[in-house]
This record gives structure tokens, C-alpha cells and sequence, in this order.
């Protein structure tokens, strides 16, 4: 029997080393093996109805930064050249003459033109520093464009911290590379910094919702920034309701509007609040029940009571997740009242609920009416 398990043992390491020695016994015959081979795509460039020969195709290794080329021999009557978009009609993010663009798909250009009187420009300024600015860029109303890098632009002793609104930095500030929505025709200029300044960057998310998000700042440590709204962001269903450092909302919740104080790179994630739903149930306590097991991050519960209700002591809990709960009468001249129907308080609140009382009379037993508890120390 002993030796039948040696035998077995050997045949299974035999076994073992044959599947697992494949590629070192291939290497050792036939040398190492050949590497996959990086992809290749194809950038096209569509003249869209102009006359002319558009610019040539490029094809690139994956992951190849090539420059936009301007319009070249192209040329549309009474229109002007505003750069290369990826649709036709000019509904995604126009790429200018001179930006970088990432190659990762075949990917086809289509160059707009646009009637001189509707379009912007977007023009660079040194703001203090030697060699050329980028060029300017061209933009319809509304429309967007990526904001160029410094160029050849130099400053003595001092980096290339991105562009502003205003020169002394007190305006808009945009990182190179970020999308801006052209309004008005509008002059960037370089921020130049001293290496020795600690800047962190502010980034924004749309967290779900479609649109573009404002742009990141990037600032001086300790500067002190006021949020910013929604701006094209929106969400079906939804509205906003401010920024929030974790995407799930359970970070630090900020208004739009309120100031901030940067010591640190930091993402703010857009909060969207849904639409009040009245929970199911025919009592106040199903109500509730339902709420407990059905409770999203940022759900907003409207509860109307249309009677006087008595409600047995209840917990009111969502396993940790924010909501909003309202309860309220009918009407602001017609309220209601909740009373307790036994001893104890009449309601334990999880702290991450917000209970808001309109027209609400509550009545407990000795004027025990709600407590707030952490949850996870109870359940």
C-alpha cells in the first residue's frame, strides 16, 4: 500500500512539473518567448464638406501622443477652421491645432467650421515669461476646447502652474489639459510659481451624472477656494445637492458657494439628492420598515400623515446610510399628532438620518419623545 501512494505521488509531481516547466523548457529550446505585439490605430482626418486636401492619416503605436494638425489646404467659404472633433456636427470636445492628443482606438476627426460672427477665441498670455505662447484656440459659443500646455514658455527660478482668468491669479484658474467651456471670447495667462510653494490640487467629479464637471484647481497650500455649483452637470431624476469628499456621500458634505481651505490634493465628488418618494405601507411603523431596507445614499422620503397616528416605541434605521425623512400634515393649518402607544422613547433615530417635522405634533410618554443613536452600537 506504501509503495502505491509513492508511486501515485511521483506520477502526480511528474504530472505537476510536465504543466508547469512548459515555458521553461520552451525557452530553453526555442529561446525566451516573443513579446505581444503593441497595438496599432489609425487617426483620420475628415476635411467635412470643405474644399481641399485634408491633413494626412497617422498611424501609431497605442498609447502615441500626436499634435492636432491645423486645417492645412482646407478651406470652407465663409466659414472659419475651429479645430477637429470626434462628430460630425461638433457635439464632443473640440480638439485646437497644436493640442496633444493621446492615441488609444481608430479614431476619425471631423474639422468644423463655424460662421466667423459665432465663434471665440481662446488667446495665451506669457504673463512675465520668455518664448511664444501657445497659439489661440477657436471655439463656438458653448462649445469646448482642451487648454494648451506652456509650450516653450520659460520663467527664471519659477515653474508653470497652469492658467488663470486674471494675471495675478486672483480669477479662474485652469490646469493645462483640462476642458473649458468657451462663453466669451477670454485671455489665459501663465501662473508661474516658485518650486519652493506646496500646491495641491482640487479636482471635481460628476459622479454619475452627464456633463462636464468644472475644472480643477490647483493652488497654493492653505489658499482658501469657494465651490462651485453644478454647472452643465445633471442628472435624470435628480438634483443637486452639493459636494461631498467620498463619492457615496459619507465624507465631509459641502454647499456649493461655501469656502475651503486646500492643505491637501483633494477630490469633491457632486451629490445628487433623488426626488422625494413616499415609502409603501399602510401604517406609519411599515413605513418606516420599508425605509430600513430599501435605503439608498442621499434618498430623500416624503411621509404624509393625513391623521392622528399612535406609534408603538420605533427605531428608525438605514444601516448607516444618509436619508432624509420627512413627515408632515396635509396642510400647514392641520396638525397632526404622533403619539406614543407604550412606554420608552417614542422614536430611536439612527445619526445618520435627517428627520424633518412639518406640522408634526409629537406626544410621547413623561415627554420621551426621540433619542439619536449610532447605529452599529445597536444593531
Amino acid at each position: 500500500m506504501a509503495k502505491k501512494r509513492i508511486a501515485c505521488f511521483i506520477c502526480l509531481n511528474v504530472v505537476f512539473l510536465t504543466l508547469f516547466a512548459c515555458d521553461g523548457m520552451a525557452a530553453l529550446f526555442h529561446g525566451p518567448k516573443p513579446e505581444e505585439p503593441v497595438p496599432v490605430f489609425t487617426v483620420v482626418f475628415d476635411a467635412n464638406e470643405a474644399a481641399g486636401a485634408a491633413p494626412s492619416a497617422r498611424t501609431v503605436n497605442s498609447g502615441t501622443v500626436i499634435t492636432m494638425p491645423g486645417e492645412g489646404g482646407l478651406a470652407k467659404v465663409g466659414n472659419v477652421f475651429t479645430g477637429w472633433n470626434v462628430s460630425k456636427s461638433g457635439g464632443g470636445t473640440t480638439w485646437p491645432p497644436e493640442s496633444p492628443y493621446t492615441v488609444t482606438a481608430d479614431q476619425t476627426f471631423y474639422a468644423q467650421w463655424t460662421d466667423p460672427d459665432q465663434v471665440y477665441t481662446v488667446t495665451y498670455n506669457a504673463n512675465g515669461a520668455g518664448g511664444a505662447p501657445p497659439s489661440p484656440q477657436k471655439a463656438v459659443q458653448n462649445g469646448s476646447i482642451i487648454t494648451a500646455d506652456k509650450g516653450n514658455l520659460t520663467n527664471t527660478n519659477k515653474i508653470f502652474a497652469g492658467w488663470n482668468t486674471a494675471a495675478d491669479g486672483t480669477g479662474t484658474h485652469y490646469n493645462a489639459g483640462t476642458t473649458l467651456t468657451v462663453t466669451a471670447n477670454i485671455t489665459l495667462y501663465a501662473q508661474w510659481v516658485d518650486p519652493s510653494i506646496v500646491r495641491y490640487t482640487v479636482t471635481y467629479h460628476a459622479n454619475g451624472a452627464s456633463g462636464t464637471p468644472p475644472s480643477a484647481q490647483t493652488v497654493n497650500e492653505g489658499a482658501s477656494i469657494t465651490l462651485p455649483g453644478a454647472g452643465s452637470l445633471v442628472f435624470s431624476g435628480k438634483t443637486f445637492n452639493g459636494w461631498n469628499a467620498a463619492a457615496n456621500g459619507s465624507g465631509t458634505s459641502y454647499v456649493a458657494g461655501s469656502g475651503f481651505t486646500v492643505t491637501a490634493n483633494i477630490s469633491f465628488y457632486a451629490q445628487w439628492a433623488s426626488e422625494p418618494v413616499p415609502p409603501p405601507g399602510e401604517t406609519l411603523a411599515e413605513k418606516f420598515d420599508y425605509i430600513a431596507g430599501r435605503a439608498d445614499y442621499g434618498a430623500v422620503y416624503d411621509i404624509a400623515i393625513n391623521a392622528d397616528e399612535s406609534l408603538a416605541p420605533t427605531t428608525v434605521r438605514t444601516s448607516g446610510k444618509n436619508v432624509t425623512i420627512t413627515l408632515h400634515s396635509l396642510s400647514a393649518g392641520d396638525i397632526k399628532t404622533i403619539a406614543i402607544s407604550g412606554t420608552g422613547n417614542l422614536f430611536l433615530i439612527s445619526n445618520s438620518i435627517t428627520l424633518k417635522l412639518e406640522n408634526i405634533k409629537l406626544l410621547g410618554a413623561n415627554k420621551k419623545l426621540f433619542v439619536i443613536i449610532d447605529e452599529y452600537d445597536h444593531f
